[in-house]
């Protein structure tokens, strides 16, 4: 990777790097710099519905979001209640990079509750919400260099930096205004970004290419 992608996009899904829980997996989910994109395709396509958890529970018996916080506060980008989904062709999904780390893989659960139920990224539910587990049929994290390759070696917004990570309540509350600008300027660049990326990636899932060497193994398939 090229030392010029360690300042691109602040990965797309602005990764935590601590993780929830720390278990092996095949494939990390926090990668080296240059990832931009998670895509994702579910068994079934009406799964993309329901609200996504950890498939295994806590010790209080419940389960939660991966994503201990947003991007940027809920009171400000307004996204509880919505998907956190941009659709593909073929029915792959791309995670919108202002949810943070919503897919854990070889991890992950939907529960009955819908994400237009959802409150907040701190609601926890009882492990018997759980619906179904494992139920992600074939993820991908695309770096700038699979989009790159497949565009014939160009690529629009390639060095454009991230937000700086996920922003509680608490802290938004201490920024000036003039940051709390500035951060809001880059959350609509980060979206022009994504736009364009998902467009990108939309062509290459028509074309075929999705690229094996980004193709995340999951244990249980």
């Amino acid at each position: 990777m090229k030392t010029k992608n360690i300042v691109l996009l602040g990965t797309l899904i602005v990764l935590s790097i601590t993780a929830c829980k720390d278990e092996p997996t095949p494939k990390p989910y926090v990668p080296s710099p240059g990832y931009h994109a998670a895509v994702i395709k579910f068994d079934k396509p009406e799964y993309k519905e329901h609200i996504m958890v950890y498939a295994d529970g806590f010790s209080e018996g419940t389960t939660r979001l991966c994503a201990e916080r947003f991007a940027l506060p809920d009171s400000v980008i307004h996204i509880c209640g919505k998907s956190p989904y941009i659709e593909l062709p073929q029915d792959y999904l791309l995670i919108d990079w202002k949810w943070d780390r919503i897919y854990y893989q070889n991890n992950e659960a939907i529960i009955h509750e819908k994400w237009s139920e959802l409150k907040t990224a701190d609601d926890k539910w009882p492990i018997e919400d759980i619906y179904v587990t494992y139920p992600v049929k074939e993820a991908y994290y695309l770096d700038i260099e699979d989009m790159k390759a497949y565009n014939g070696g160009t690529l629009e917004y390639d060095s454009i930096r991230g937000v700086g990570g996920t922003v509680s309540e608490s802290a938004w509350a201490k920024y000036s205004d003039e940051e709390k600008e500035q951060r809001l300027i880059r959350k609509n660049m980060l979206d022009s970004a994504q736009a364009y990326f998902a467009e990108v990636i939309s062509n290459m899932i028509q074309d075929g290419k999705l690229p094996e060497s980004a193709r995340v193994e999951l244990k249980h398939k």
